[in-house]
């Protein structure tokens, strides 16, 4: 999509720290659901990858609240993939 403005070509440190972040994102969700079929297990990645981009672009616009919401927004966030990905709800 959108660079930001920062090349990681000039700053490969960055295509590091990005790719870093991916595979932890990824072991969140493929720890969500251990025993689901392959294709399942990654439309859950690529969905909570765009989960967490969208609300990260939307925090740094301002359009959600980011003061004394980190706890909440971290909530939000594992509440809108579990929803996703499962049948029941968690109590947040």
């Amino acid at each position: 999509m959108w660079e930001g403005g920062i090349s990681k070509a000039k700053y490969p440190e960055l295509g590091e720290t990005a790719y870093e972040a991916y595979l932890l994102l990824e072991k969140a969700a493929l720890d969500l659901l251990p025993a689901a079929h392959p294709d399942r297990q990654q439309a859950l990645v690529s969905t909570a990858w765009s989960v967490v981009h969208g609300y990260a672009m939307l925090t740094l616009e301002g359009e959600l609240p980011a003061h004394g919401m980190e706890q909440s927004g971290r909530k939000l966030l594992r509440y809108s993939l579990i929803c996703s990905w499962t049948s029941s709800p968690p109590k947040i």
